[in-house]
């Protein structure tokens, strides 16, 4: 008995598992109450063993004048509960890989992606900028977008390019799908000294182009950046967190 012991244990059952499946083995069918008095054990306790032998495939319970009695069902259900058991370990195995792909993109999604960019570089480049943002409004249905731009006394006195020099085309074609733009105008002397808001996308055409001058579409989720000097440069954005924010940002201004 004592070799049937260890060899259940040694299997996969506990120490008290192991001797209460043996005593419903020898004396079944048996209520729990009788199997703890057999085995010399607490009744809730050999209860909940039961049970759990019960999930292994090792007893089976039956109603006997409105008592629950237990039973091994027959001979074999060792054998039947390691293959079940078995079973269910090949199962999990094959389900692995998709389990862990699945929290792999769990992962991915929770840790914030680089944001896509790209960069645009001499005038016509930044014509192409322009041609892409167009390209994404109207491809995604846009009906507004926002812009930021800065209009200081010190970009509009070294040179006489402006916005329209670049954007013409665009803005032409926003205006014919009657997009609208707001704006938000950044004045001042030498820096930006307070900002005004405008849907008159005439104010555009007319903006400084050059000595640092700076301007920024927020459309949707993408950021485009263009920043006026000898060599002027833009930058495509595409971040949602980085939208979010300047959207956020922009309600603030009244």
């Amino acid at each position: 008995m004592k070799k049937l012991y260890s060899l259940l244990e040694e299997t996969w059952l506990t120490k008290q598992q192991a001797k209460t499946f043996i005593c419903i083995y020898q004396y079944w069918p048996k209520p729990a109450s009788t199997i703890a008095k057999i085995i010399n054990g607490e009744r809730t306790n050999v209860y909940k063993t039961i049970q759990k032998l019960i999930t292994k495939w090792l007893v089976a319970e039956t109603s006997k004048q409105w008592i629950k009695q237990f039973f091994v069902p027959n001979k074999n259900t060792i054998r039947h509960s390691i293959e079940e058991e078995q079973a269910r370990l090949d199962k999990k195995t094959q389900l692995l890989p998709l389990i862990e792909n699945e929290l792999q993109k769990m992962n991915q999604e929770r840790i914030s992606p680089i944001p896509k960019m790209r960069f645009f570089e001499w005038k016509q480049w930044l014509q192409n900028l322009f041609d892409d943002m167009y390209t994404v409004i109207v491809e995604k249905k846009y009906l507004m977008i926002k812009c930021i731009a800065s209009n200081t006394l010190e970009s509009q006195s070294h040179s006489n390019l402006l916005l329209k020099d670049y954007a013409s085309d665009f803005l032409a074609k926003i205006e014919k799908e009657k997009i609208h733009i707001q704006s938000y105008i950044g004045n001042g002397i030498l820096t930006l000294e307070h900002i005004i808001k405008s849907y008159d996308k005439e104010i555009l055409s007319w903006l400084p182009a050059w000595n640092e001058a700076i301007n920024v579409y927020i459309v949707w989720d993408t950021i485009y950046l263009i920043i006026f000097k000898n060599i002027p440069f833009g930058l495509k954005i595409q971040s949602e967190a980085f939208a979010d924010l300047m959207h956020f940002l922009l309600k603030q201004i009244k």
